[in-house]
C-alpha cells in the first residue's frame, strides 16, 4: 500500500506511489467520482458562478477524486520511527479539471481560469475542514499535458504533514521578522515595483523573475497585500490573477517551448501565524516527478523498485569488472 516516508538527512518526504505515467483522462473515460463542479450562469445580463454536485454535463470546471491517489483515507499500513520513519500514506487527492478540452494551460480562457481558481478555492474550504489533513498542496503537474492524457487540471492535495520546502519557508519567514521586523516577500514587491526584475504587476499581484531563481525558468507571482490567505481572496484578486497566471504561463512556453508546473507556496490551514506570505511558483520541468520535489520537497515513486534495479545493475557490473 502506498506508504510515506520521510528522510531525516535531507528532510525530503516520499511517497511511494506507484503509478504508470500519464494516467488515462478519467473524465473521457467516464472513471471520475466528481464531488462537485463550477457552471456561469447569466442573470439580468450579470455573469455568476454556481456550484453544482451533481451535474456531470453542464459544467465549466469539475472537481473530484483522483483516479489512482496520492494520498488516500483507504491507504493501511505501519508507522514507524526512527531511523526509518514512515507512515501509511492517509489524506484526500482532489483534481480540478478545466473544461471539457484537452489543451495546455496557456490556451486556456481568462475566465476558465478564473473558475478554476473559485474551484480550488472551494476545494481548499473542504480539505481545511479535516482535522487529519495538516497541509494542502494546490499544483498543476504538468500544464503542457504529460498528465491525464493533456486534459488540464490542477492537484488539491491534503496531507498528513508539512512538506520540506514549506516548513523551510516558515522558518526563514519567521527568522526575518524576528531579526528584520519585516517580512522579505514585501521588501522584495518594493524592490521590483520599478525594478529591472519586474515581468507584471496589477492593483492585486505582481509576478517577477527572481534575484537568485532556486529552479530553471522560475517566475514567482505574490499578491501585493502581504497575509491573506486563499480561501479569503475576492472574485476580483480570482480575475487578476487568473489574468497574470495566464499571461506569465504563456510567456515562458513561448520562450521556452518545454512543460511546465504551477505551485501555490501557502501557509498550513490550520496556523494562524501572520509573518508568512503567500506566492506561487512556475517553472519548467521534465517530468511529473519534478513538478512535486521541485515545487514542495516531496519524491513520488516506488523506491523499492527503484532501488532493486541499482542493486542488480552494481551486481552485474561488478561480475563485469573483477570477474565475479
Amino acid at each position: 500500500m502506498p506508504q510515506i516516508r520521510y528522510d531525516n538527512i535531507t528532510g525530503v518526504s516520499h511517497i511511494q506511489w506507484d503509478v504508470s505515467f500519464p494516467i488515462k483522462c478519467p473524465i473521457c473515460n467516464n472513471e471520475f467520482n466528481s464531488i462537485f463542479s463550477i457552471s456561469k450562469q447569466s442573470i439580468n445580463r450579470s455573469n455568476f458562478l454556481r456550484i453544482k454536485k451533481d451535474d456531470i454535463e453542464g459544467w465549466d470546471v469539475l472537481v473530484g477524486e483522483h483516479p489512482q491517489p496520492l494520498v488516500d483515507d483507504k491507504y493501511t499500513g505501519e508507522w514507524n520511527d526512527w531511523p526509518y520513519k514512515s507512515e501509511p500514506a492517509k489524506g484526500k487527492h482532489y483534481s480540478v479539471f478545466i473544461g471539457k478540452e484537452h489543451r495546455p494551460f496557456h490556451e486556456l480562457s481568462k475566465d476558465q481560469v478564473y473558475e478554476t481558481l473559485y474551484a480550488i478555492q472551494e476545494t481548499y474550504k473542504k480539505l481545511s475542514d479535516l482535522n487529519r489533513i495538516i497541509y494542502i498542496a494546490v499544483i498543476m503537474l504538468s500544464a503542457y499535458g504529460t498528465d491525464m492524457e493533456g486534459h488540464p487540471h490542477f492537484e488539491v492535495i491534503g496531507l498528513p504533514f508539512v512538506p520540506k520546502t514549506i516548513n523551510e519557508e516558515m522558518n526563514k519567514f519567521m527568522k526575518s521578522f524576528e531579526e528584520k521586523n519585516s517580512c522579505p516577500i514585501c521588501e522584495v514587491i518594493k524592490a521590483e515595483e520599478s525594478g529591472s526584475k519586474l515581468i507584471y504587476s496589477n492593483e492585486n499581484w505582481l509576478a517577477y523573475y527572481p534575484w537568485s531563481p532556486s529552479r530553471i525558468n522560475e517566475i514567482r507571482i505574490t499578491s501585493t497585500a502581504h497575509y491573506k490567505p486563499i480561501t479569503k481572496l475576492t472574485q476580483k484578486e480570482l480575475q487578476d490573477l487568473a489574468f497574470i497566471l495566464l499571461t506569465v504561463s504563456k510567456t515562458l512556453y513561448n520562450i521556452t517551448k518545454s512543460d511546465y508546473a504551477i505551485v501555490f507556496h501557502l501557509l498550513p490551514p490550520k496556523r494562524t501565524v501572520t509573518y508568512f506570505h503567500n506566492y506561487i511558483q512556475i517553472f519548467t520541468v521534465n517530468n511529473i516527478v519534478e513538478s512535486l520535489l521541485n515545487g514542495f520537497g516531496i519524491y513520488i515513486g516506488n523506491s523499492d523498485i527503484e532501488s532493486k534495479k541499482i542493486i542488480s545493475g552494481f551486481k552485474s557490473v561488478l561480475k563485469e569488472m573483477v570477474g565475479l
